[in-house]
């Protein structure tokens, strides 16, 4: 795993240095420069595979071609076989097959390569940049063309070394990330600087950019397929995937956080590693712990577990980092637990395989179920609807993960929307109501016309996969310089189950029921029949104690910018503190954000 960054244009060594030295934690274990006027390239190495040699910024042979690479290629060694009689190689690593492939098939080498990856591509005979992305959005890659220079890096800022490049903030996009908790991708927090979406590359040449798709997801059930069946090829898929993804020349292990996800990577992990390290924390807040479960997986496994619990101190602590780790406003909060399991986990080892990615697959996230009987509920809501308005107000807010009032309250925020509105509402931080009081303006939420499941399930890939959940992951693990691998997005796993039957995966009220079919194997019903637990942290307590001063002052500067009218963001301050809502997650979008712009002034 890397930090990449360039440009091409008008620049200097000192600038490029500077940018590169910005991604020393993504790559603690060496750097490269590539110096070519115009062409200026920096690389940030954590080694993983071919640690003697795969140094980078690499060339082909022939020197026509130099490349930067951020990610790791799992089937490189397949590849690397095909391309042997074709190419002579230099070394053992994954990069040199890039550049391989590349000469031999042009454009087309990135439907052939499985992993998860961001590189730039110089052709000096073509004289044109490529630039690459995954096909789910595992690794960043960010680019903006100003002036008299196209730049590009792993994280933006990198870029603010650069003197030459503008960063002004994007009025909409502060608006999509009070609603989202992050910038939706193309977009980024300033005008004029873009991210590549998941499955897209990008030519620069002559001042001209084009974008094109190169892999689109397709949904289309295939009802001729058992459940038996599907059953004995998503573990065969699974057990493969994650087989590709222990290959290291560095001890590897597994973030366990004891749900049905993590659980099947470490078991089939243990399979083939008997020496397994497994991680996990927890809390002392009851109802947001889940190292019991962890422990128990474990246990029943054989790995050898690592386990620690963490206080509001801890978080306390790290809190302050955010808007450096992030580089862009970003309100997911288990970004905070993350990030210190991360910070764990690199203590003992230097790679890791997670569960990330089976909810958005198997359809585990328990709003895939309330849309599945929304024909239903939508009806009693309107009915009901003044009796759960008393209700709510006679009904403490608890601040416990998923709570009754916090289920009731994000339910109604349901009723009159589209399926794509309706779920960002679910998955969002700031109600349309709390957006208007606050700014001024409606809902930016763009979503997609009909309401079929293939929509559905494409918005959860790109905009809550691929913009929030692997955006932090990459963001924390990489803050430790820890490689973090998710197996359940191979992509011949993730296109098998794509083309299954919607009741595979949503039964009655069963989220990812074959998935749980599968695990029922190995586990007892007290893992496999457990409901959806996000990795949360009790912010709705701590707001009240621990965390009170420091979100209260976060706001009171907040409001100091006048981007927002203060009385709003005071109700939402108060209502919380009085318990009549629990308003974590809005206190948590603002005080994010506050962090954020103390970091980028």
């Amino acid at each position: 795993m890397c930090g990449i960054v360039g440009f091409v244009g008008k620049g200097d060594r000192n600038t490029l240095q500077a940018m590169t030295s910005t991604l020393s934690h993504r790559g603690p274990d060496d750097e490269g420069l590539f110096i070519e006027p115009p062409v200026y390239f920096g690389h940030r190495r954590l080694s993983i595979i071919d640690l003697s040699s795969g140094h980078q910024p690499m060339q082909s042979i022939d020197g026509s071609l130099t490349i930067v690479f951020n990610g790791e290629i799992y089937n490189f060694k397949e590849l690397r076989n095909e391309l042997a009689s074709a190419y002579k190689f230099q070394t053992k690593s994954d990069t040199e097959v890039i550049l391989a492939g590349y000469q031999k098939w042009g454009i087309e080498v990135l439907k052939k390569l499985e992993g998860m990856f961001a590189f730039a591509l110089w052709d000096n005979q073509k004289k044109q940049l490529l630039l690459a992305r995954d096909r789910f959005g595992e690794k960043p890659l960010y680019y903006t063309e100003q002036k008299d220079i196209f730049a590009f890096t792993s994280e933006l800022k990198a870029l603010e070394k650069y003197s030459g490049i503008q960063r002004n903030i994007d009025q909409s996009s502060l608006v999509q990330y009070l609603q989202y908790g992050q910038v939706p991708s193309p977009n980024t927090i300033f005008q004029g600087i873009k991210k590549l979406e998941p499955a897209e590359y990008l030519i620069y040449k002559n001042g001209i950019i084009e974008q094109k798709k190169y892999f689109e997801l397709v949904f289309r059930p295939e009802e001729k397929i058992s459940f038996v069946e599907a059953k004995n090829r998503i573990e065969e898929l699974g057990k493969s995937a994650v087989q590709k993804m222990l290959v290291a020349d560095v001890p590897v292990g597994v973030c366990l956080s004891g749900g049905i996800d993590s659980s099947l990577v470490a078991y089939w992990a243990k399979q083939s590693q008997p020496d397994l390290h497994t991680f996990s924390i927890g809390f002392s807040e009851k109802s947001f712990d889940e190292s019991s479960y962890a422990r128990m997986v474990a246990k029943i496994i054989g790995s050898q577990h690592h386990e620690k619990i963490v206080s509001a101190k801890d978080v306390l602590e790290i809190v302050p980092k955010i808007g450096e780790i992030t580089d862009e406003p970003f309100s997911d909060a288990s970004i905070l637990p993350t990030y210190l399991l991360t910070k764990f986990a690199r203590e003992h080892v230097k790679v890791v395989l997670g569960g990330d990615g089976g909810d958005e697959v198997f359809g585990g996230y328990p709003t895939m179920l309330v849309e599945k009987y929304w024909g239903l509920i939508k009806p009693s809501l309107s009915i009901a609807s003044p009796f759960i308005k008393i209700f709510q107000k006679l009904l403490p807010a608890s601040g416990g993960y998923l709570s009754l009032d916090f289920k009731l309250k994000k339910l109604m925020l349901g009723r009159g929307l589209s399926p794509i509105e309706r779920h960002q509402a679910w998955l969002g931080s700031q109600s349309d109501s709390n957006l208007k009081k606050m700014t001024g303006y409606q809902s930016l939420v763009s979503g997609q016309s009909g309401d079929s499941w293939e929509q559905l399930f494409k918005y959860y890939f790109k905009s809550y996969l691929a913009d929030q959940v692997l955006t932090k992951v990459d963001r924390v693990s990489m803050a430790n310089s820890l490689e973090m691998r998710a197996p359940f997005l191979d992509r011949e796993l993730v296109e098998y189950v794509a083309n299954l039957p919607l009741n595979y995966k949503l039964r009655g009220w069963t989220t990812k029921y074959i998935l749980r079919s599968i695990a029922q194997k190995y586990f007892p019903s007290r893992i496999t029949k457990r409901p959806k637990q996000g990795f949360a942290v009790p912010l709705g307590q701590w707001f009240r104690k621990e965390l009170k001063d420091f979100a209260g002052n976060a706001l009171t500067d907040l409001k100091q910018t006048g981007w927002f009218n203060s009385a709003a963001i005071d109700q939402i301050w108060n209502d919380h503190q009085k318990g009549k809502v629990d308003n974590r997650m809005e206190i948590w979008n603002l005080v994010a954000l506050e962090l954020w712009r103390k970091r980028w002034n």
